[in-house]
């Protein structure tokens, strides 16, 4: 699923200047370009184009790209502030996961109807109700026979970001309380869970036809999350380096190549993961977590490469920034159209479904997910001025 937080100041916060935060990352068009490469391979990986239909790899770039974001914008919390506030940060995900999901719910809900008739209340218990209590996963592992697999199963990935954020920002906090070398406790922790997560895999051995613990489980699925941790707290670690400062060096560049190609490859070659194929799983998997590591050093240590400046285009770009959006619409939308014409969706009616999941994902960001995180962030401001014992500001206008 697409990553949810924003390469820039978290939600809620104004962005600060401090000589103190040499290693503030800003806000970089590269990462909302790797966001909407990923979502771009999700997405024709639904429409069932055969030549990259293994891009369900996509969801794995997320999972990366999201464990670093994270992980960076909670240490540069604390570098500035000097505690991390925990309360705010869930508010900041409450306010940009809920509004979207909870319209997207609603309508597949209608759909569901529309489409099934009465048999479709069992799928909308189970899909709509583990979806929105973020436990999909578990719920397609426990029971992998339930309708709501077919018709809410896009519902699995958000419910691993929200266990992630459960857990993982809670152990930051835990680590920087132990007052002895954060970084390192954090980062033991991140590569024994990570080895971990993968031993898990391998100890599996060939699944035998469609294996729901092994793509839906947060042990089996979490060395992606904790390989983009290990790589925001490498980069976090970087004493007296603002990230990017290396631009034209040849090391970002062949990783940022490699990323790319290895990611086109992947997703033209994974895709018998899903029927059983263990290589997925074992090799190819956590090989697109690598490769999404590429993506992200070209961006930051290499901004002017060729790798760079094509995941920043402005089309691109705007994919990832409504790409929260375009994950959530996009199996909804298809779903319905291939029930109502009975057969699956053909190439040229997948570009009119391209056309109208991005609109549909437009309309969500400006007329849902904006309003709802522009208030979120005022009331988070006004929150921090009474604690700080001042009468709350004019909002300042922040940037688009």
């Amino acid at each position: 699923m697409p990553d949810l937080v924003q390469s820039a100041a978290p939600a809620g916060e104004q962005p600060v200047t401090a000589p103190s935060a040499p290693n503030r990352l800003g806000y970089r068009p590269g990462l909302d370009g790797v966001r909407g490469l990923a979502i771009l391979l999700v997405m024709v990986h639904h429409a069932g184009i055969t030549a990259l239909l293994g891009g369900h790899v996509g969801v794995t770039v997320f999972f990366t790209l999201s464990g670093f974001l994270i992980t960076t914008l909670l240490l540069e919390e604390r570098q500035l502030t000097g505690r991390i506030d925990l309360a705010a940060f869930y508010l900041r995900r409450a306010a940009r996961l809920l509004p979207a999901l909870v319209v997207v719910l609603a309508v597949a809900t209608v759909s569901t109807l529309v489409v099934l008739g009465r048999d479709g209340w069992s799928a909308i218990g189970w899909g709509a109700g583990s979806a929105l209590l973020y436990c999909s996963n578990i719920i397609g592992i426990l029971e992998p026979d339930v309708a709501h697999v077919q018709i809410f199963g896009w519902a699995w990935s958000l419910s691993m970001e929200e266990q992630f954020y459960v857990v993982w920002p809670s152990l930051i906090v835990a680590a920087f309380l132990l007052r002895r070398r954060p970084l390192v406790v954090l980062s033991a922790v991140a590569a024994v869970l990570t080895v971990l997560s993968v031993a898990e895999k391998l100890s599996m051995g060939t699944p035998q036809g469609w294996n729901g613990h092994l793509y839906l489980g947060p042990d089996t699925r979490g060395d992606a999350l904790l390989v983009g941790c290990l790589l925001g707290l490498a980069l976090h670690a970087r004493a007296g380096r603002r990230a990017g400062s290396g631009t034209g060096r040849l090391r970002p560049l062949v990783a940022g190549v490699a990323g790319v190609v290895g990611l086109v490859l992947l997703a033209g070659v994974v895709h018998e993961g899903l029927v059983g194929d263990a290589r997925t799983y074992h090799y190819g998997l956590p090989a697109t977590a690598l490769a999404t590591v590429g993506l992200v050093l070209a961006v930051l240590d290499a901004p002017r490469s060729p790798v760079a400046r094509l995941l920043a285009l402005r089309p691109l770009v705007r994919a990832g920034q409504v790409s929260y959006g375009l994950y959530l619409w996009n199996f909804p939308l298809l779903w319905f159209w291939e029930h109502h014409r009975g057969a699956p969706i053909t190439h040229r009616e997948a570009v009119v479904w391209f056309v109208a999941t991005y609109v549909v994902a437009e309309l969500s960001y400006r007329l849902v997910e904006q309003p709802v995180i522009e208030r979120n962030r005022a009331h988070l401001r006004a929150r921090r001025e009474r604690r700080a014992g001042r009468q709350p500001l004019a909002p300042a206008a922040q940037p688009a």
